[in-house]
């Protein structure tokens, strides 16, 4: 059998482990208590205590960190393009720009009955957002 483990990427070994536990008395105002468990080489939890302010504030920053990656979508990082038209980043973001006018050489494969050549291409207008991708064409 091959050890195929080094093209997963990046593995992650288990290095803590939080139980939480809530009381509730009469079904209202819930109280809270978490455990902390460190994790052995073998990735057994060991060493329960109450979880610590530092391990709190630890857990808040990666939590926060990981949101901040989530709402990037489409920030920009440096120039924008001169025939970008509109940019809204976040996670509704989306952007807009143009291409002018120009000549284009397409190709289709056999099957489609179209001959492959050079073509005039309109100016056009693309939006794209997450999952979507529109064209609108205008002379």
């Amino acid at each position: 059998m091959n050890n195929i483990t080094h093209t997963f990427g990046t593995l992650y070994h288990p290095c803590k482990a939080l139980l939480i536990y809530r009381k509730t008395e009469n079904g209202y105002n819930p109280d809270y208590y978490v455990e902390s468990y460190d994790m052995d080489s073998s990735g057994k939890p060991v060493n329960p205590h109450p979880l610590t302010i530092k391990e709190s504030h630890a857990l808040a920053k990666s939590l926060q960190s990981r949101e901040k990656k989530a709402h990037a979508f489409l920030t920009p990082k440096g120039l924008l393009p001169p025939n970008l038209l509109y940019l809204k980043s976040g996670n509704d973001g989306f952007a807009v720009w143009h291409t002018a006018a120009q000549k284009a050489k397409l190709l289709f494969s056999d099957g489609l009955g179209i001959p492959s050549g050079e073509a005039a291409i309109p100016a056009l207008v693309w939006k794209a957002i997450p999952f979507e991708f529109s064209v609108c064409c205008f002379s």
